[in-house]
């Protein structure tokens, strides 16, 4: 296309169209009249092929700082390397949509984080970020992990935001110097304060390491919770240094005690129980593993769940009965039976990868526990020469 238009532009110059006429056609009045008019429209023409040009090499030069600007931004998220908080996310928005227990505030959480991105956040002027504490993560744990995240995710969120980043990147040597702890809280409200409103949810406040918390943590939400464009939303379990710190320093909080939660997890137990998995039973021995369920679970999803897990294996009406009226009380006592339920030939071995989950640096995944297992099969083996 730039080929062809250069040509256009070139004969145009050239004035070849006009010169053709000339040669032609005489003086004539009424010829000089048609040449005048030719004269006019090459002249259209011209503007209208340039400002083509014009527009094209401006739309290839919004695309080169688009590929410039992702490439430093790809720059800063190397040198910050924020942990992923979408992991989090999509893992409780998955129990949620299968009504699977065990993680009620981060299905909370999760869910209260769509309505804000899909319902209440209109970018460029607002932006939404959020982070997961996850005891399971050492890379989720510290305030550290929480300031690279939030602020590498608001600062994709408009220009003058991403405009911040880049410069934060660029004050610390191109990322050749970690940036201190003050620093990147600086940049995150510098970042912040780019937008109308932010909105900033935090899910698991006690995952997050008591000394972290109290060294850190609450003065940093103190602090941006007086920023007028923000908003701060954040779930936790009771622990004193948080419930003492929610009571003084934030505007509204919302108890999630047994009796709000009682229905959902009735719900969650008759759900289950008209699945295909229980269908050999009949409706009064559900019925009867659904109200004792319902009475001992105290508002303890993960208790329920284990619970639905060892009726399942039952074969009869009878078994299930029987085993309605013998659950553990608490998830101690369910955690018990479910080791004490090994059998002895495997003791050893289940040891070992205890060890292994309990000790690893990082959360470790299944492809390398099975390496885990496959190297100490090898030691027993030597070991039994």
């Amino acid at each position: 296309m730039l080929l062809f238009v250069g040509l256009v532009t070139k004969d145009v110059q050239k004035g070849r169209l006009l010169l053709y006429a000339q040669n032609i056609f005489s003086m004539n009045d009424a010829i000089s009249g048609a040449l005048r008019k030719l004269d006019d429209l090459t002249k259209e023409e011209k503007l209208a092929v340039l400002a083509e040009v014009h527009q094209t090499a401006h739309k290839a030069l919004q695309v080169l700082e688009a590929l410039k600007g992702d490439d430093e931004l790809q720059k800063c998220y190397d040198w910050l390397h924020p942990s992923d908080p979408w992991a989090n996310h999509n893992a409780a928005q998955d129990k949620a949509y299968k009504s699977t227990a065990g993680s009620g505030k981060s299905i909370l959480c999760s869910t209260i984080i769509e309505n804000v991105l899909v319902k209440i956040v209109k970018p460029p002027t607002s932006a939404a970020a959020f982070f997961y504490f996850d005891f399971k993560d050492p890379a989720k744990q510290t305030f550290r992990d929480l300031l690279g995240s939030l602020l590498w995710q608001l600062s994709n969120q408009n220009l003058a935001a991403s405009s911040v980043m880049k410069q934060f990147y660029k004050d610390h040597d191109s990322g050749k110097r970690q940036p201190s702890l003050l620093s990147l809280k600086n940049a995150l409200v510098s970042v912040l304060k780019q937008f109308k409103a932010a909105y900033l949810v935090l899910d698991a406040l006690d995952e997050c390491l008591a000394e972290e918390r109290q060294k850190h943590l609450f003065d940093f939400l103190g602090d941006i919770m007086l920023l007028d464009p923000v908003h701060v939303f954040a779930t936790s379990r009771t622990e004193t240094d948080i419930e003492d710190y929610f009571e003084i320093e934030t505007s509204c909080t919302v108890n999630l005690n047994e009796s709000l939660i009682q229905n959902d997890i009735m719900s969650y137990i008759s759900s289950v129980l008209e699945t295909k998995t229980f269908k050999i039973f009949s409706p009064e021995a559900k019925a009867l593993a659904r109200d004792t369920l319902y009475k001992q679970s105290h508002g303890m999803f993960l208790w329920v769940e284990c619970q639905l897990k060892e009726l399942a294996e039952c074969v009869s009406d009878a078994q299930m009965i029987a085993e309605s009226k013998k659950l553990p009380l608490s998830l101690e006592d369910t955690y018990q039976r479910i080791l004490k339920k090994i059998p002895e030939k495997h003791f050893k071995m289940i040891h070992y990868i205890l060890q292994w989950i309990a000790f690893a640096a990082c959360p470790i995944t299944m492809g390398e526990l099975q390496t885990a297992m496959e190297s100490q099969q090898f030691i027993f083996m030597t070991q039994a020469f």
